[in-house]
């Protein structure tokens, strides 16, 4: 691979983390009274189900909301 590929690929790293950065800054700083829904498109009982409501249940604890 050469140098210019190389650098492109990084440069696209580098914005990508970045953008993240800017993207986590941008949300609300207080979600008090909201609801936050999980949506899981997985028949209910299977794996990713049953992940999500663990989930649900520590963010729960986190937020003190229910």
């Amino acid at each position: 691979m050469d140098n210019q590929a190389m650098l492109s690929r990084r440069a696209l790293i580098a914005l990508a983390a970045a953008s993240m950065g800017a993207a986590a800054l941008a949300q609300p700083a207080t979600t008090r009274g909201k609801v936050t829904k999980i949506l899981v498109g997985f028949p209910p009982g299977q794996a990713t189900d049953i992940v999500a409501r663990l989930m649900a249940e520590k963010m729960q604890a986190v937020t003190g909301e229910n």
